[in-house]
């Protein structure tokens, strides 16, 4: 599972070095990091732990939540999505968008994993609204949607 942190009170790039230099001084990896659709905030694609426990120090979702808090970033929202293995082909992105759309969920931010294989991307898209206890289930399930209707493209 992976998390999407929004937390920025400066510029973009001040924002950006800020939560590079404070997750890495954490020893936290960066799976992917991009502007937020609402400038100058940053999303920043850290993984955690399944079942998430937030006492669990070890988990580094939490690690990353007390580093960007400890520089005066304390994040605003968090957004959960299961990254979407997707085809590198034309319209493949659109598609996806238009699934989660389709669903009555508004994209807040788009982060590409680096991860990719292939002819493959794993995008993870930052969705509005709040992470409930049953979000880990309608995100996966949200994932196999957009999946299957990728899966036309190809």
């Amino acid at each position: 599972m992976h998390q999407q942190i929004k937390a920025s009170p400066e510029t973009t790039a001040e924002n950006i070095r800020t939560i590079v230099d404070a997750l890495a001084a954490a020893e936290i990896n960066i799976e992917a990091i991009a502007p937020d659709f609402d400038p100058p905030h940053v999303r920043v694609l850290v993984k955690h732990n399944h079942p998430y426990k937030p006492d669990d120090m070890d988990d580094a979702f939490n690690r990353a939540l007390a580093a960007l808090t400890e520089v005066g970033l304390e994040p605003q929202t968090v957004r959960s999505m299961e990254p979407v293995r997707m085809p590198n082909v034309p319209r493949a992105l659109k598609t996806a968008m238009d699934v989660l759309e389709s669903q009555g969920h508004t994209i807040e931010s788009i982060l590409v994993l680096p991860a990719a294989q292939g002819n493959q991307a794993l995008v993870s898209f930052g969705l509005a609204g709040e992470v409930t206890d049953d979000w880990q289930a309608e995100a996966e399930q949200l994932q196999a949607t957009v999946e299957a209707e990728l899966g036309n493209l190809q």
